[in-house]
């Protein structure tokens, strides 16, 4: 198998865990918000901040699974991560930024996936 095959098998996988672990999230903001929404008022946030949150994690797996999106869906979910484990900081919940910490990962990789390979000048 060529390595560009194995590339892009391995850029399908990453998009579709990270997709699919997004809508998942994404869907749990609108139909747990009886779970999710006293946390989000415990965190400080604004009433109904979770369902901007939701369909922010839904737009960017949208974007993930769309291959000219991939990238700027990618740069999303990071800032969503980055929100949500700097949330969980400083609300004194450390063992909680474990599940940002892997979508920060799998978004690296990705991007990593995603990178052009540049031609070095000889």
């Amino acid at each position: 198998m060529k390595s560009s095959t194995i590339k892009t098998i391995g850029t399908w996988v990453v998009r579709v865990i990270l997709g699919g672990f997004l809508l998942i999230a994404g869907q749990a903001k609108f139909t747990m918000s009886a779970i999710w929404g006293p946390k989000f008022t415990d965190w400080g946030y604004p009433d109904g901040f979770l369902y901007v949150v939701g369909a922010l994690e839904i737009i960017a797996a949208i974007m993930i699974f769309i291959p000219k999106w991939s990238k700027w869906g990618a740069y999303l979910t990071g800032v969503i991560m980055i929100g949500a484990a700097i949330t969980h900081l400083v609300n004194g919940e450390a063992r909680e930024v474990l599940s940002p910490g892997i979508y920060m990962v799998l978004i690296a990789i990705l991007l990593l996936l995603l990178r052009k390979k540049t031609v070095e000048a000889n």
